[in-house]
């Protein structure tokens, strides 16, 4: 999902088709509050965090850029 600004808009969809066993390097530019909401939407999809990391600042203080890895089922 390479739209940083607004990958949310394919993420039903990615959960939709990704498979057991499957990994989706999810990257966006948020604050930690959406970041959050986010990873729980990866766990209501049946999904399991590997990794959360800030990949580098972009709105400081506001927002950065952050990568998830996470792995369904």
């Amino acid at each position: 999902m390479n739209l940083p600004h607004s990958p949310d808009e394919f993420l039903d969809v990615g959960l939709s088709v990704l498979r057991e066993g499957g990994k989706v390097f999810y990257y966006r530019i948020c604050d930690l509050d959406t970041l959050y909401l986010t990873m729980e939407r990866f766990r209501e999809a049946g999904c399991q965090i590997l990794e959360k990391r800030k990949v580098h600042g972009y709105s400081p203080p506001r927002e950065d850029m952050y990568h998830i890895l996470a792995r369904k089922g």
